[in-house]
């Protein structure tokens, strides 16, 4: 039996950013979670960070703005308060709000294509005075025909080919005027696009991460269908017992969807005695 890892996981440049600057000055509150796995967040409320859920929660005299961002009327909130804020906004996402804010107030329509109840997506609705259409790749488009200016920018970790089809489909009506910014995060394209490689050569994929994850559900359903075997969301520990049933040549591949520290990953491995190979695939 062969194992591949996905060679790309672990923090991404704003994950790191924002739990450094959470580190540097704690005690401080971060409004909402900072990250998707569960035993950073205990080993980050040891340090003094903290994770509530609004504004109204926070007990500290500092507030983390995390990596998914806030909207414009929450920040003037907090400015309104004796807090300081530490603004820990992943650039990739200020960009967007930066994209938005001047797209709005030339008069366009803001179309953001993403989950509508992510965090990241309310942030940047809230740099349009919560104003813009939210679509992803099962929404009916008619509606837009209402707007002859359509500015589209994406979640940052909005499946690339989906974004792509969705674009295709607006640029169709050559009577509009419509921009189109390609705000899909590197990292999230990069590892979107490995998970779609090693899933094809592999008899059975395991996606590491935590159900919350939007990355992890994105890499769950490009992986879905890909390989002979079943292709799963799983914590690290629950990989115990993965591959007694297959033997041979068989490939496993596990692709990581989330914020996973290496050890957290190959230790429950070497425990089922798996031989484990690191691939350029």
């Amino acid at each position: 039996m062969k194992i591949i890892f996905a060679q790309n996981y672990g923090f991404c440049s704003g994950i790191k950013r924002a739990v450094m600057l959470a580190i540097k000055n704690a005690p401080i509150c971060s409004i909402g979670t900072l990250l998707h796995n569960e035993g950073v967040i205990e080993k980050l409320k040891e340090k003094g960070v903290y994770c509530v859920g609004g504004i109204d929660e926070v007990f500290t005299d500092k507030v983390l703005i995390r990596s998914h961002g806030m909207g414009k009327a929450d920040i003037e909130i907090i400015k309104q308060s004796d807090k300081t804020i530490i603004d820990a906004t992943c650039p990739s996402v200020k960009r967007i709000h930066e994209i938005v804010a001047k797209a709005y107030s030339d008069g366009f329509h803001v179309v953001i294509v993403g989950d509508a109840a992510h965090p990241e997506v309310l942030g940047i609705n809230g740099w349009c005075e919560n104003s813009a259409t939210i679509v992803d790749e099962n929404s009916d488009l008619d509606g837009l025909c209402d707007y002859e200016k359509l500015c589209f920018v994406s979640q940052t970790t909005f499946r690339a080919k989906k974004y792509a089809e969705i674009i295709k489909k607006i640029q169709k009506d050559r009577l509009k005027t419509v921009e189109i910014f390609d705000t899909i995060c590197y990292t999230t394209t990069v590892r979107q696009s490995e998970a779609e490689s090693i899933a094809n050569k592999s008899d059975e994929m395991i996606v590491i991460g935590s159900r919350s994850s939007k990355n992890t559900r994105m890499l769950c359903d490009i992986c879905s269908g890909r390989c002979g075997g079943r292709n799963v969301i799983a914590q690290a520990h629950q990989t115990v017992g993965i591959g007694c049933q297959t033997s041979g040549e068989n490939f496993i591949a596990f692709g990581i969807g989330d914020i996973r520290p290496q050890r957290q990953i190959f230790r429950p491995v070497r425990r089922n005695r798996l031989q484990i190979r690191r691939t350029n695939h």
